[in-house]
């Protein structure tokens, strides 16, 4: 008896264990494009994802975010308006069984606009908007100016020099009745010409105005490809007319009607002066910085 135990025992040990089959999970991943991808309305980004573990073969079906959707490994797409989307791939196997993989994309206007530039002038906080500003007589004043994306600044008329984006100056007091006209021409961050300026006319110390004939707040608007329209403000009615020249001039010495530059508008508003100005330059090069003078009688 004790023999026959001692046999089933080592069989015992001999039988083999249990097969158990490995099983690796499915899993998916989009190769491309990286998360947080950048891109424009219009332009093409190229999708692309995989499956491994789990019981091949693989489907795959991608949304967009924006509504679409595609079945396939890789694909092109792309987006018609700006925004953030988040993309979902969804990978099958053979069992039927799914995951997914999900980026970000972010989508901006093709064409960004251009950051405006602004330049705005003062003297003793008063931007002459109406006409010059009165300072007294042998006084001195503040002449101050502020810019935003502006990269240099350069001073004409009653003061010279380069000047910085913004800052502020003392001018020292004007003597007797006179005007002055402050300007400064900007390059901004686009390339272009920024132009502002102010006017100071002096008062009796009775402060009374003089009747000196001022110009201030030039500037320069609708610019187009060969054209720009020259405005500015008179302190009492006058007519309108603008010299101009793709050189700097200077008028030092120089005589009318045109002072040295090559070209002139029309004389406008003759016969009905206005104080504020507007005169069409056209036939401009493209491509072509101008410098301009304006002149008012009146």
């Amino acid at each position: 008896m004790n023999k026959i135990l001692m046999l089933m025992a080592l069989v015992a040990l001999m039988v083999p264990p249990k097969a158990v089959a490995e099983t690796v999970v499915l899993a998916a991943s989009i190769t491309a494009p990286i998360n947080n991808h950048n891109a424009t309305v219009g332009q093409d980004i190229a999708f692309a994802g995989s499956g491994t573990g789990g019981n091949p073969p693989y489907s795959f079906v991608w949304t967009f975010g924006d509504g679409t959707s595609e079945g396939g490994q890789s694909f092109a797409k792309s987006y018609a308006t700006p925004g953030d989307y988040t993309v979902t791939l969804q990978v099958g196997d053979f069992d039927r069984h799914t995951v997914e993989a999900t980026v970000q994309v972010h989508i901006t206007d093709s064409q960004t606009p251009a950051p405006s530039a602004t330049l705005d002038m003062t003297i003793n906080g008063n931007s002459g908007a109406s006409g010059p500003v009165s300072v007294t007589a042998d006084t001195a004043f503040t002449l101050a100016w502020t810019g935003t994306n502006l990269t240099a600044c350069t001073a004409s008329g009653d003061w010279s020099g380069a000047k910085a984006a913004s800052g502020s100056e003392t001018i020292p007091g004007i003597s007797g009745s006179a005007t002055k006209i402050y300007s400064l021409s900007c390059a901004t961050t686009t390339g272009q010409n920024l132009i502002d300026s102010v006017s100071a006319v002096t008062t009796t110390s009775g402060g009374g105005d003089t009747t000196t004939l001022a110009i201030s707040n030039i500037r320069v608007t609708d610019v187009t490809h060969n054209s720009a329209v020259i405005r500015w403000t008179t302190s009492r009615a006058a007519d309108s007319r603008v010299i101009y020249d793709s050189t700097s001039r200077s008028i030092t010495g120089q005589s009318g009607p045109n002072y040295g530059y090559a070209l002139s508008s029309p004389t406008t508003d003759s016969s009905t002066p206005v104080i504020e100005h507007a005169v069409t330059i056209t036939d401009l090069s493209p491509s072509t910085s101008y410098f301009f003078r304006v002149l008012s009688q009146g």
